[in-house]
C-alpha cells in the first residue's frame, strides 16, 4: 500500500479503554493492543470507518463515573471479604472486575 493512503487513515481512540489503536493495512484490521478490541473489513479505509463510527457493545452500558467508582469500591470490599475467607476462584473474578473498573476510570482520567 502506498504511503499516501496510510497517511490519510485517521483513527479515533479505543471506545473501551481510550488507548490509540493500530491499523494493519495488509489484513484491513484496526486493533487496540491494550484491550484487544478489533474491527475488520474489506479495506483498511473501510475498517477505519467502522472503527471510527463504533458504539459500545450491545451487552455494555454507559454509566456515570460516580456510579462506576461506587461499584468498584463495593467490588473491592467484597474482594477483601473473599480474601479473608480464602476463597480463590471468586477472588480472582473480583480482582478482574476491579482491574477493569480501574482501567476505565484511568482512561477517563477520573481514577
Amino acid at each position: 500500500m502506498n504511503k499516501s493512503l496510510r497517511d490519510e487513515v485517521v483513527l479515533l481512540p479505543c471506545p473501551f479503554c481510550g488507548e490509540a489503536p493500530d491499523i494493519d493495512h495488509e489484513h484491513a484490521k484496526v486493533r487496540c493492543e491494550n484491550c484487544m478490541a478489533t474491527v475488520e473489513d474489506y479495506t483498511p479505509k473501510k475498517a477505519a470507518g467502522v472503527w471510527n463510527s463504533r458504539h459500545p457493545p450491545a451487552d455494555g452500558v454507559v454509566v456515570p463515573v460516580a456510579l462506576l467508582r461506587q461499584l468498584r469500591d463495593y467490588a473491592f470490599a467484597y474482594h477483601q471479604v473473599l480474601r479473608s475467607i480464602r476463597s480463590s476462584k471468586p477472588m480472582v473474578e473480583m480482582a478482574d472486575v476491579i482491574a477493569q473498573a480501574d482501567a476505565i476510570l484511568s482512561a477517563e482520567g477520573k481514577a
